[in-house]
């Protein structure tokens, strides 16, 4: 997890507005069930943050150590 900077528009101004943000990266083993799992995470950080979205960028990695 790291820091970031976060912008959205607000629908009743049609401002953009900006706050921090955090970037959490999440490494799964590539299983069917883990697109779900990264939904239930996306849902309680909305949920603890009072949120009202969160992007989730899923893509294939090859990693070793």
């Amino acid at each position: 997890m790291y820091d970031a900077g976060g912008q959205w528009r607000d629908r009743a101004s049609n401002k953009i507005l900006r706050e921090r943000s955090k970037v959490v990266q999440i490494v799964l083993p590539g299983h069917d069930e883990d697109l779900a799992r990264l939904n239930e995470i996306a849902e309680a950080y909305k949920a603890r943050f009072k949120q009202h979205s969160v992007i989730t960028i899923v893509r294939p990695a090859c990693v070793s150590f």
